[in-house]
């Protein structure tokens, strides 16, 4: 097992389970956020098997070279909005945070 700190399992586990509550169902798949923090994509491929879920959005399918990924990570589009690759790419997968988009400052800025 791969893991960042020795409650990463139970952890994983728990957020699994609050979500199920809050949405009232299993989900089929998951995206985990910074899986660098977490053992790479191969603790999600763990996961994946471990719950018995269809997919993670960090799988070889779901990113580049097959589909372009983009994020505006901490309110900042590193390669141009997501707008300006419609035309460029023949999938693009999007990852957006609208609560980081303030007048001031993003809510998690780092």
């Amino acid at each position: 097992m791969i893991a960042a700190c020795d409650n990463t399992e139970m952890e994983t586990d728990r957020q699994r389970k609050v979500f199920e509550a809050a949405m009232g169902g299993s989900p089929r798949g998951f995206s985990s956020h910074k899986p660098a923090r977490m053992g790479n994509v191969r603790y999600a491929d763990e996961l994946l098997q471990r719950w018995g879920l269809v997919y993670h959005a960090h799988e070889d399918r779901f990113m580049s070279p097959i589909i372009k990924y983009l994020s505006d990570s901490s309110a900042n589009w590193r390669e141009g909005h997501f707008r300006l690759w419609g035309d460029l790419e023949p999938v693009v997968q999007v990852l957006a945070h609208p609560t980081w988009w303030f007048n001031q400052v993003p809510q998690e800025n780092y």
